[in-house]
């Protein structure tokens, strides 16, 4: 399962500013019929949200890296002190395909002794430097927006999404989670007398499953309007 940055609300959002469950499931008459983005917004899923990504430290499980922000050049210019767009880079590895020229973009945001730890997982990138009185940090440019999403390693019919055992989620990144779910095939469970049975549901033609697609991230959030987030086809139909 996913969870995109945008469809879950900021987590610098007050969780006073959030609605709750019992808040959203008065508004509909069964809670099957509660779009699943709609439950990725709640004060509930949020709360769980942020305790599974700071057991994880705010990276990817799988090629530990962390999510972007978008800046602008001319802050970029601000924060380096300088008026040229095109400036001298420093490099993580030897196989760039970035352009010098300071960009409107994705960057990541570290301290030097940062990047010097997780150099590894950003090769191939370039980076500029900004002071901060006695502080130095990275620019470092992605060559594309990175978020970080919540995954279900399984999938239970009519269970809310922050139920799920802590063991049974993990932090990965947007580009991770998408190509999982295009690998592998999360398995499906059903509820049967207090336990659970495993159930066959077929994923969501469009979407492999995951219920969103990265590229379209800046469109409600990448959710996927074929399924509307409901990842498999079975479900697809008993929500219509």
């Amino acid at each position: 399962m996913r969870i995109t940055q945008q469809k879950n609300a900021s987590i610098n959002n007050s969780n006073n500013s959030l609605i709750d469950f019992m808040t959203l499931s008065s508004r509909y008459s069964k809670l099957e019929l509660i779009p699943y983005d709609a439950l990725l917004r709640t004060k509930e899923w949020i709360e769980k949200r942020t305790e599974i990504l700071k057991r994880d430290g705010h990276v990817c499980t799988r090629c530990k890296r962390r999510s972007t922000k978008q800046f602008k050049a001319r802050d970029i210019q601000q924060m380096i002190k300088t008026d040229k767009k095109k400036v001298d880079w420093f490099r993580v590895g030897n196989d760039l395909k970035l352009p010098d020229q300071i960009e409107d973009s994705h960057y990541w945001f570290f301290s030097i002794e940062t990047l010097n730890k997780s150099s590894a997982y950003y090769r191939d990138c370039k980076y500029l430097k900004y002071k901060d009185g006695d502080s130095v940090f990275a620019l470092i440019k992605a060559s594309k927006r990175y978020s970080l999403n919540i995954h279900h390693k399984l999938y239970i019919i009519n269970k809310l999404p922050w139920d799920y055992l802590d063991s049974d989620l993990e932090t990965i990144c947007n580009w991770c989670h998408w190509e999982l779910h295009e690998t592998e095939k999360v398995k499906s469970y059903k509820i049967v007398e207090g336990g659970l049975e495993p159930t066959s549901l077929t994923p969501c033609e469009r979407c492999n499953g995951a219920g969103w697609l990265p590229k379209y991230e800046h469109v409600e959030g990448g959710l996927c309007f074929k399924c509307l987030g409901f990842k498999f086809e079975e479900l697809i139909q008993s929500k219509k």
